[in-house]
């Protein structure tokens, strides 16, 4: 008799209620920045206790999709690149990517935005790339400050192409590998390399050259990487496989 009843499955409670969350901003009843009903009208709406729907709401809230704040409610987030931030932070902890992998990523997205930028940049837009480069022109005594010039110079190459997508996965790019940007930063000798190298990207940029926008750019990621590996071999650095940092 006990072949012909299978075991009760348990229902796992939590991943419901994240599916019909899903399911709601799937048809359009949720967007990005909708504020959630109350929580016991929400419990009612789903069909669940209060207890499973406060947990589910936690899960929601790790992994970036909503937004608690106090006095206001609880929202859909906005930002898109938190929604990955939770994960690629555990392919970081669960050592499954390096520098030379992260580089690699980084090539084949940057070399693709130069060239839309090429292609899609606005007067707005080279006046902003601009006048980062003006910024990082007067930092070129401090590493620091030109670290955070060189963040927002990639960022500004990337906006023209209206892609929320490029931008998400750009975001965490450059947070995983703040701090290799930094030590990299601080053993080079003459910032006025990497200076050169973004004026000739803006140069392509500003004269609507996709090809020439993509090879400065490329030109410019591997004198980067080769200065990594260069620092690497001389200065016996470890391979930071990101599993004990950030990078």
């Amino acid at each position: 008799m006990e072949s012909e009843f299978p075991p009760i499955l348990k229902i796992d409670i939590t991943g419901e209620i994240i599916g019909r969350i899903k399911a709601l901003l799937a048809k359009g009843r949720l967007k990005a920045g909708s504020r959630l009903p109350p929580e016991r009208d929400l419990a009612r709406i789903l069909g669940v206790g209060r207890p499973a729907l406060r947990q589910a709401l936690k899960a929601l809230a790790t992994m970036g999709i909503i937004d608690s704040r106090v006095g206001q409610g609880t929202f859909i987030s906005r930002s898109t690149w938190e929604l990955l931030a939770a994960p690629m932070d555990f392919m970081m902890l669960l050592n499954a990517v390096n520098i030379r992998e992260l580089f690699e990523v980084r090539k084949a997205l940057e070399v693709e935005l130069a060239g839309l930028a090429a292609e899609r940049a606005t007067d707005d837009d080279l006046s902003h790339i601009n006048a980062v480069l003006r910024k990082q022109e007067i930092s070129l005594a401090n590493p620091q400050a030109f670290l955070e010039g060189d963040l927002e110079f990639h960022s500004a190459i990337a906006a023209p192409a209206r892609n929320i997508l490029f931008l998400a996965i750009l975001d965490n790019l450059s947070r995983l590998m703040i701090e290799s940007r930094q030590k990299l930063l601080l053993q080079e000798h003459d910032l006025s390399l990497s200076f050169k190298d973004h004026q000739r990207i803006c140069a392509e940029i500003a004269a609507k050259n996709r090809l020439g926008a993509c090879e400065a750019m490329l030109r410019h990621l591997d004198r980067v990487y080769h200065h990594w590996e260069e620092t690497q071999r001389l200065y016996a650095l470890p391979d930071l496989s990101l599993s004990s940092s950030k990078e």
